[in-house]
């Protein structure tokens, strides 16, 4: 069970890094939040996909 906290706050704390990147990115236009913001939700749902296998 500890495993499981220490992912999902690993987990966390990627997510909240992609969310600053993609604030940093509101002042180079909306085209390249979108892409960030594709790019972090993919590689979210990869990491969730991949534990849930396991």
């Amino acid at each position: 069970m500890e495993t499981k906290n220490v992912l999902i706050s690993m987990e966390s704390d990627y997510f909240s890094g992609c969310m600053d990147e993609l604030e940093d990115s509101l002042e180079e236009g909306w085209s390249v939040v979108e892409r960030e913001y594709d790019e972090c939700a993919r590689a979210m749902f990869l990491t969730l996909a991949r534990k849930t296998a396991a």
